[in-house]
């Protein structure tokens, strides 16, 4: 390893020769990360950063790293950062000071009394405690080389990441991101070694990222998690005082919410036009058709258990897939000449997307309850379908962050004891979010589609007979969990499957529901690691690994 950075920072010495004309631009022309993943759980990681002034007048440079970072269930955890040694590359030792501000450690590089032009070279090397994620059935290092924070471009990026022994073939893998933060693309080289991976990207843009991950045998290294972030004495106080105000709520809370869930409740009584029967997806205001989960989340806000196969069941209604029954509870799904292109909802196309990743065209439910990104696509459908009702008016928010927020407090509400106040959340509050007038209407189709996907009353049988339109309407009746009873008057109407769907029994499409929904919540559980952190090789992006951070001169 140490000959590996003796011959980057040779390389990088010659092309300070070679273009020793000092750019006008402050830029870093070049970034190299030497990271090692080591047997006790630590990383041990050195940047070189050939760093060009330009015609500015500097000190020096300045880095941070963020030593704290959140998983997915918003709890904050405190990477171990400790700096050993900050050269210049031929050995010669830089001044440098460690501040923590806010969640980073800030290194400030150079002294004071010594002013720069041209390039340097920055030789940083620090130890990372708590930098490795642990999953079911792997280990990861999940890292942002770049981190966002940088304003001036960096010309070219390497990223090496290696252990203390061999690996067979298969056993390590890598993938890595690029661009703003959040951005899936992939437009970065990746090298497979014995030892290593190493990732490689062309330019970094001011304000983007550069993120790797590399999955690695479990055993290898001893398990490090990262410390939970405890509140400090004043935070306590803090926490303190808040549980003082919150007591002096204990009774008017509950009350207030009681009053607000009335007071919306009223109201759609008085606005909304419900009837007995609505044979046609309901829409928003200006027109747009809502999808099955969408209908589901405006009929009943606590809704969108069955969101995944609703929305797989929509896919291969319109055309972009087929399902094809292997055994009772066993099922195929298979790409389409139409591709995903044209779906319009973001939510939709992660499903798609996660089904049929690379170069495949055919997944059973079996496997995709291994599919990590396929559990990571499902468990945001309810939430950014959520966020497509507020956007056109049919909620004032969020629905499904309202409905999760208001559970949260009934279940700490219940915990410190507040039983009225978790009584009224769980039941009330979940199903409160507000609804402007223009969102009632479309409330009052979506209850009035409902009303007719369950009910049993023989006069609608002649009027969906005459407008033949059972298997459009199938999709919404499985978003509602009612696909039983309309698969059953959907037999006595149709004698053959539909085009989408092959089988000996269409009504074995319910059974279908229920393994995909056991499929998602399978993927989903084995996309989280144990400490509650995303991998980044489901629903990984750039910019969400630990590290990062950014820096400039100073």
């Amino acid at each position: 390893m140490r000959s590996l950075r003796k011959i980057s920072i040779l390389l990088i010495s010659f092309s300070i020769f070679f273009t020793a004309r000092a750019s006008a631009e402050e830029l870093i022309r070049s970034l190299q990360l030497d990271s090692v993943v080591n047997e006790d759980g630590t990383v041990s990681i050195t940047e070189t950063i050939l760093y060009d002034f330009g015609n500015e007048q500097r000190h020096g440079i300045f880095r941070y790293i963020p030593y704290k970072k959140v998983n997915q269930d918003e709890k904050s955890y405190v990477l171990d950062i400790k700096v050993e040694k900050i050269t210049d590359g031929k050995g010669n030792d830089y001044k440098y000071t460690e501040t923590k501000s806010g969640n980073d450690l800030m290194i400030k590089i150079g002294d004071p009394n010594k002013i720069l032009s041209g390039q340097h070279i920055y030789v940083i090397s620090y130890v990372i405690r708590g930098g490795l994620t642990y999953f079911e059935t792997y280990d990861e290092f999940y890292w942002n080389g770049v981190g966002s924070g940088w304003k001036i471009p960096i010309n070219f990026v390497t990223a090496t990441v290696s252990f203390n022994r061999n690996f067979v073939e298969g056993e390590l893998d890598g993938v890595c991101y690029t661009g703003p933060v959040g951005s899936t693309d992939k437009s970065c080289t990746i090298n497979r070694l014995q030892k290593g991976i190493t990732f490689a990207v062309s330019r970094v843009n001011p304000g983007e990222a550069f993120t790797f991950a590399v999955k690695f045998p479990k055993g290898y290294a001893a398990v490090l998690e990262p410390i939970q972030d405890n509140p400090s004495i004043i935070q306590l106080i803090l926490i303190a005082l808040a549980g003082i105000v919150a007591a002096c709520f204990y009774v008017f809370l509950p009350i207030l919410l009681l009053i607000k869930w009335l007071r919306e409740k009223k109201h759609i009584q008085e606005t909304a036009r419900i009837v007995a029967a609505w044979f046609s997806p309901p829409k928003t205001s200006d027109g747009e058709s809502l999808t099955p989960v969408e209908t589901a989340i405006t009929a009943d806000v606590t809704a969108g258990d069955k969101a995944v196969p609703a929305t797989i069941i929509s896919l291969a209604q319109r055309g972009y897939l087929k399902i094809t029954q292997k055994e009772s509870r066993e099922f195929v799904f298979s790409k389409t000449e139409k591709t995903g292109d044209g779906l319009f909802r973001k939510y939709e196309n992660d499903i798609y997307n996660a089904m049929f990743s690379g170069d495949i065209f055919e997944i059973s439910t079996k496997e995709l309850s291994k599919k990590e990104r396929f559990g990571a696509a499902g468990t945001s459908v309810a939430n950014n379908a959520g966020d497509y009702l507020k956007k056109k008016g049919v909620f004032k928010s969020n629905p499904v962050n309202t409905s999760m927020a208001y559970l949260t407090l009934a279940i700490m509400s219940f915990f410190v004891g507040n039983v009225f106040l978790a009584v009224v959340s769980f039941i009330l509050g979940r199903k409160s979010p507000r609804r402007p007038d223009s969102g009632i209407q479309t409330y009052s189709e979506a209850v009035s589609l409902k009303n007719f996907l369950v009910s049993q009353d023989p006069q609608f049988d002649f009027q969906a007979q005459e407008m033949m339109f059972f298997e459009r309407l199938l999709p919404y009746a499985t978003a509602f969990g009612v696909e039983d009873v309309w698969l059953k008057r959907f037999k006595d109407l149709y004698s053959t499957n539909p085009e989408w769907y092959q089988g000996d029994d269409f009504t074995r499409l319910a059974v279908m529901n229920t393994v995909v929904n056991n499929s998602f919540h399978s993927a989903s559980a084995s996309s989280r690691s144990s400490s509650g952190f995303s991998s980044g090789f489901s629903g990984g992006s750039s910019g969400g690994g630990g590290g990062g951070g950014g820096g400039g001169s100073w």
